[in-house]
C-alpha cells in the first residue's frame, strides 16, 4: 500500500509531466500556425504597399509629363505671340514708310501745284504715326 501510493505517485508524476509535454507539443504548434498567418498577412500587406508605391510612381510620373507639357505648350503660345507681335512690328514699320513717301509725294505736288509754303509746312509738320 506504501508502495502501491508510491507508484500512483510516480504513475501521476509521469502523466503530469507527458500532459505538460502534450500541452507544450499544442502551443508550439498553435505558435507555428500564428506565425505561418501573420507572415501571410505580413506578405499580402507588403504586396499592396508595393502596389500602391507603384501606383503613387506613376501618377506622379504621369503629373510631371502634364506639367512639362503645360510648359511646352505654354513656351510654344509665347513664342506664337512674339512672333505675331514682331511680323505686326515689321508690317506696321512698313506701312510707316509707305504714308510718309505718300505724304512727301503729296507736299511735292502741293509745291509744285503753288500751294504757299506756310500750307506745306504745316503739312510737313503733321507726324506720322500709327496712334
Amino acid at each position: 500500500s506504501l508502495e502501491e501510493l508510491q507508484r500512483a505517485r510516480v504513475e501521476q508524476e509521469k502523466r503530469k509531466i507527458e500532459n505538460l509535454k502534450l500541452l507544450a507539443i499544442q502551443d508550439k504548434e498553435e505558435w507555428e500556425k500564428i506565425s505561418r498567418e501573420n507572415a501571410i498577412i505580413q506578405r499580402r500587406h507588403d504586396e499592396v504597399m508595393i502596389a500602391q508605391q507603384k501606383q503613387n510612381i506613376r501618377h506622379q510620373k504621369a503629373l510631371r509629363e502634364q506639367m512639362l507639357k503645360r510648359l511646352e505648350d505654354k513656351r510654344i503660345e509665347l513664342e506664337a505671340k512674339r512672333k505675331e507681335g514682331e511680323d505686326i512690328h515689321i508690317k506696321n514699320k512698313h506701312f510707316l514708310k509707305k504714308i510718309q513717301k505718300k505724304k512727301e509725294e503729296i507736299l511735292k505736288e502741293m509745291r509744285d501745284g503753288g500751294i504757299p509754303e506756310k500750307f506745306c509746312a504745316e503739312i510737313a509738320r503733321v507726324p506720322v504715326s500709327l496712334q
